[in-house]
């Protein structure tokens, strides 16, 4: 993998971070639909705005941005010592170059802090093909008076936002979170898990989450397209499995990326 990515003009910049993740993965028999991380590959100019984030499962599944006025900014030493993506809520995204497909079952990782916890903003979103509303993604919801956060995690083609409404003042804008959503299409159930700063192991099902259904097509990271629900703030690891993982292989996955990146 480090000799592709940088065959292809990227870099790894933390090559013991990229072989650690490969093994607990085959430790745990965990397997990839897609994992992305700015310490594990990167593509990025002198003035560290990244072009492309790679997708490290195998799957070829990376992010793109060729227009430079929309790239994220690689900012090093964010959390941890690691480094993470910066989005300045006005342009920038990365955008699939492949389709994402729409994997009926899914567990989705986010590392991330926000600077804007006063309205409603996208860390990532899948959206389906030829309409408007979103079928998968994580977005940060919060109401009028920007005081009650509401988590999002799915969205049915023709109905409102579902997930779930959370404790006043739960996200601040000074520390990093690790967010995970569950969902399992038997169980039509979203579960959310929200791990650091003030929210310590959050968690909400939201029941009335909608079956799967439809193509997707247009995943955005940084954005929700069709609304324009530009992200504000920094993005670490992102990574996706096409299943509901158990709460065992969940708690692995989540203390590996919490192991480098100490959100809580």
């Amino acid at each position: 993998m480090i000799s592709a990515i940088e065959a292809d003009g990227g870099s790894v910049p933390n090559e013991a971070m990229l072989d650690a993740l490969y093994q607990e993965m085959d430790d745990r028999n965990i397997t990839f639909y897609a994992f992305s991380d700015p310490n594990l590959g990167v593509k990025k100019d002198g003035s560290d705005k990244v072009s492309k984030l790679y997708d490290v499962s195998g799957n070829n599944r990376h992010y793109l941005q060729t227009t430079a006025d929309y790239q994220p900014i690689w900012t090093a030493n964010q959390q941890n010592g690691l480094a993470t993506l910066y989005f300045d809520g006005v342009n920038d995204r990365l955008e699939a170059g492949t389709s994402m497909g729409k994997p009926a079952n899914f567990t989705a990782f986010t590392v991330f802090k926000t600077s804007n916890n006063t309205s409603q903003t996208a860390l990532w979103m899948n959206r389906v093909n030829g309409v408007t509303s979103p079928y998968w993604g994580a977005v940060l919801r919060y109401n009028s008076n920007g005081d009650m956060g509401l988590l999002i995690s799915k969205e049915a083609a023709t109905a409102g936002y579902t997930g779930g409404r959370t404790a006043t003042g739960i996200i601040g804008t000074t520390d990093y979170y690790l967010r995970t959503d569950r969902y399992a299409t038997a169980a039509n159930v979203v579960f959310i898990y929200l791990d650091g700063g003030a929210a310590e192991s959050l968690t909400y099902a939201a029941q009335t989450a909608a079956e799967n259904s439809g193509t997707s097509f247009d995943f955005r990271v940084g954005m929700f397209g069709d609304a324009a629900l530009y992200y504000t703030g920094y993005i670490g690891c992102l990574s996706i499995f096409d299943s509901s993982l158990s709460d065992a292989n969940r708690g692995y996955v989540r203390d590996f990326i919490n192991s480098k990146y100490a959100t809580y």
